[in-house]
């Protein structure tokens, strides 16, 4: 399953766990939070209900289209913070990536 943040164990032995078969993702945390105040992952699917104008790209047919949290050369790939207001994350490409079809 997900783990979102675990300090209970080392790093290394959280890592051994996943090669043993246990099925754990690490997914970074990109240090901010969505309009919940949910900490936003990478590999994360989000997603705005609500229409405005700073946010139409996230919008097609009128219908909010889910996106997924990804890094590139320049950074991660996502809203700006003051956009970020409006979204909240509904999954993850792991556990639910029909959420993006």
């Amino acid at each position: 399953g997900i783990q979102r943040s675990s300090y209970k164990q080392p790093f290394a032995e959280f890592l051994d766990n996943e090669r043993k078969g246990f099925g754990t993702f690490v997914m970074q945390f990109i240090g901010l939070k969505d309009k919940n105040g949910r900490e936003i992952y990478e590999g994360d699917i989000l997603i705005c209900r609500e229409m405005h104008e700073s946010n139409l790209d996230y919008w097609q047919n009128n219908e909010a289209v889910p996106f997924e949290v990804v890094w590139c050369e320049t950074g991660w790939v996502i809203p700006t913070r003051d956009e970020l207001m409006n979204f909240e994350v509904i999954g993850n490409i792991w556990e639910t990536p029909e959420l993006l079809k």
